[in-house]
């Protein structure tokens, strides 16, 4: 689960593990009426949330949340049979 919708222009970003968020995204409109999605650091209170990073969409402003470093992305061995980089193993490039 990527983020949830908790208010009309808030979302909560969810990342193992899911006791609470690790960001909150806040959608604003700028002078030219455009929205703009802002990532914040999540913290209960949210006056001591912090501004990290402004995106033109949602999809953006998530996909800069990264997840814990142990997060299973289906791809276990990056480098092992199959992959593009196989041949390059242990090659050492001038």
């Amino acid at each position: 689960m990527p983020y949830i919708q908790i208010e009309t222009d808030l979302w909560a970003v969810m990342r193992d593990p899911e006791e609470h968020p690790v960001a909150m995204i806040l959608r604003i409109t700028d002078r030219q009426q455009l929205a703009k999605f802002l990532v914040l650091t999540w913290h209960p209170e949210p006056h001591r949330r912090r501004l990290v990073a402004m995106y033109d969409s949602l999809e953006e402003a998530n996909g800069s949340v990264r997840w814990p470093t142990n997060h299973q992305t289906g791809r276990h061995n990056h480098r092992g049979p199959g992959s593009p980089h196989e041949n390059n193993r242990g090659r050492v490039t001038p």
